[in-house]
């Protein structure tokens, strides 16, 4: 049975709270099954009973080889039962620790008794530094004028960083659109340049089929120097090409 009692101390103006804990702890003997003869229930909370000390054990054991020892990475298994998770200040912590041996008289309970005199000569050995657990409120320490001026800077260091980050998302919408703007570009300019292959292609065939004197003569009257490669930009206008001939010529084609 573990009773445990914490209480807490509010030092006023000096601004210092301090906690305490007072654990009141009933350790159970243990329980042989062959001498008690329990059965079911009572058995099952037996064995829970030994398995506690036993964890309680070996945690003592463990503070005992770390106290004595100048190693510092032997592990506690504190965590091993509710017990000993309770007790980690009781043992080896910052708690002030008394522990009452029970021992019987009777013969019968010659083992049970040697077992618990080794068992407490052994936590005898752990060696506990008390101290008091002080909370320090930061309001009541610092001045009011300072501790205005602290969240002052505190606030105004808050709206930086927000406008940096509205900065930096601002300029990521901005590279985003102008990543867009590129793709249509450069979709657009594709487009074009296929429109203007197309056209280049059915203004040579336009040309192929018309007859040496009418192509001549359309060239004299368009004015224009038949070089397929000085052709630069394709306006996107541009829905077809047409060689225009006046009816004369048109009449002497031979289609």
């Amino acid at each position: 049975m573990i009773l445990t009692f914490q209480i807490e101390a509010d030092g006023g103006e000096s601004g210092f709270k301090t906690s305490s804990k007072f654990h009141l702890v009933d350790l159970a003997g243990s329980e042989r099954v062959k001498r008690t003869g329990a059965q079911g229930e009572r058995m099952k909370e037996g064995i829970k009973i030994n398995m506690s000390l036993l964890a309680l054990a070996k945690v003592i054991q463990r503070l005992v080889e770390l106290q004595s020892s100048e190693e510092t990475d032997v592990h506690v298994p504190y965590r091993e039962s509710k017990l000993t998770r309770l007790l980690s200040d009781s043992l080896g912590g910052t708690a002030h620790t008394c522990m009452v041996a029970c021992v019987s008289p009777g013969d019968i309970d010659v083992s049970e008794s040697q077992n618990t005199l080794r068992w407490a000569d052994q936590a005898m050995e752990v060696t506990n530094n008390a101290s008091v657990n002080v909370v320090v409120d930061a309001d009541d320490l610092l001045a009011p004028a300072e501790h205005a001026e602290l969240l002052s800077e505190v606030a105004s260091l808050r709206a930086i960083v927000k406008a940096q980050r509205d900065q930096r998302e601002a300029d990521l919408d901005r590279t985003c659109l102008m990543r867009k703007a590129l793709v249509q570009s450069e979709t657009k300019v594709e487009t074009l340049r296929a429109k203007g292959d197309a056209l280049l292609q059915r203004h040579e065939a336009l040309r192929r089929a018309l007859p040496a004197e009418v192509l001549a003569a359309a060239d004299a009257k368009l004015g224009f120097d038949v070089e397929l490669a000085s052709l630069g930009t394709v306006d996107d206008d541009v829905d077809e090409a047409a060689i225009r001939l006046e009816p004369e010529e048109v009449s002497r084609l031979d289609v």
